[in-house]
């Protein structure tokens, strides 16, 4: 547990898998205790998050609201028992809610893996491989009905809900004003952009892109995100992280100009090593969301699998 500020604690909850842990952070609102995203659905990551709270000295009774900024595993899979323990309304916005309830059937990730690895192309043995690695994740959304569905713009004492898609279609960061601290989520992170991910019939890196910029117009002198340590010169990040999406469109545009392509052999051709089945799908994915944003430009089309 580290106090970044009066009334603000990061809690570290570990992850079980190579990644740094979830940063839940527990903030006085000026209207009562409120937890921002709780960990992942695993027995250390529940002991260490009880820990974590424990040496903060506020009771579990004395938080009010549970917010969830995204409803990947990772950041909502204790829920559950947080609400049970304390009696916090949980909280997060209402597309995230749809999709944890459709996600938290095991069958409807491994069927999406499935049509996009289908749509780039890819190997018919890779989608296997892929499935059962992303079997942890898939196995980790709580059934969970939310008492607090969200828009974005709503007020809870300082904190202001802001909507920001990109890395989930209803991410929300939180705001608070009165210590200029940005709750970033998976927003913004320390060293590099989040997974940008191929959606149907959506276009999730333009929505990225101009939730950056309207970011970028707040007053902000600490970002706190969902993992890493917390950053200043967020400004600096955002034109680097859009430089750097940027840069992958314009890579991306150049291959298949020059040669009609798969995603599966651009993301070979990008990343130049092997890849493990379960960060081959995040840059299938990835991938995806680029070329669905520059077809969305009018610069590339697609043939079945195959972009030109």
């Amino acid at each position: 547990m580290i106090e970044f500020t009066a009334g603000v604690y990061q809690l570290k909850v570990p992850l079980p898998f190579a990644m740094d842990a979830l940063n839940a952070w527990l903030v006085d609102s000026g209207e009562g205790w409120v937890l921002i995203d709780c960990g992942m659905h695993t027995a250390a990551g529940w002991a260490a998050l009880q820990r974590e709270v424990s040496a903060t000295g506020v009771s579990w009774s004395d938080v009010r609201t549970l917010f969830i900024t995204h409803m990947h595993p990772d950041h909502v899979g204790l829920a559950p028992q947080v609400k049970q323990l304390s009696g916090a309304a949980v909280a997060m916005h209402r597309r995230e809610a749809e999709l944890l309830k459709e996600f938290a059937k095991p069958e409807t990730a491994e069927h999406w893996n499935g049509v996009a690895l289908g749509l780039a192309g890819s190997p018919a043995e890779l989608v296997g491989p892929v499935n059962s690695a992303f079997h942890l994740l898939t196995v980790s959304f709580p059934d969970l009905t939310p008492d607090l569905l969200l828009e974005g713009a709503e007020q809870f004492g300082c904190l202001e809900a802001i909507l920001t898609p990109g890395h989930s279609p209803g991410h929300l960061c939180f705001f608070d004003h009165r210590r200029k601290i940005l709750f970033s989520g998976d927003h913004i992170l320390e060293t590099a952009s989040p997974n940008i991910g191929w959606l149907p019939d959506e276009d999730p890196l333009a929505g990225y892109l101009n939730s950056l910029e309207e970011i970028s117009l707040l007053e902000i002198d600490f970002v706190l995100p969902g993992h890493g340590d917390p950053l200043s010169g967020y400004r600096e990040w955002i034109q680097q992280t859009m430089a750097h999406h940027g840069e992958r469109l314009s890579r991306i545009h150049q291959i298949v100009t020059l040669q009609p392509s798969t995603a599966h052999q651009i993301t070979n051709w990008l990343w130049e090593r092997p890849l493990d089945p379960i960060h081959y799908r995040f840059a299938i994915f990835e991938v995806l969301a680029h070329l669905v944003h520059l077809q969305s430009q009018g610069l590339v089309k697609r043939n079945g699998s195959v972009w030109m």
